[in-house]
């Protein structure tokens, strides 16, 4: 018997990443962007308020993060801090 795509992910469930999973998500999705904070305590905070959320869940907060910042900084006048 051959599942179709559609029937694995019906089957398939994958539950939502812990406190340290979510924290190196968090870190990773952050990755290379400029920053002016420490990666380590706010992936540690941001983590702690996000239980129950998935990995896609925490790539879209962080993208929203990172373009409401780059929004106030061209707002501020300051497009090169982004």
């Amino acid at each position: 018997m051959t599942l179709s795509v559609q029937e694995i992910s019906d089957r398939l469930e994958i539950p939502n990443p812990g406190l340290d999973e979510r924290r190196r998500m968090i870190k990773t999705f952050i990755g290379k962007r400029r920053i002016d904070f420490d990666v380590e305590q706010v992936a540690a905070e941001v983590a702690a308020m996000t239980d129950g959320m998935s990995g896609r869940d925490l790539s879209a907060l962080v993208q929203r993060a990172s373009q409401q910042s780059a929004e106030r900084a061209i707002d501020a006048g300051m497009p090169t801090n982004i």
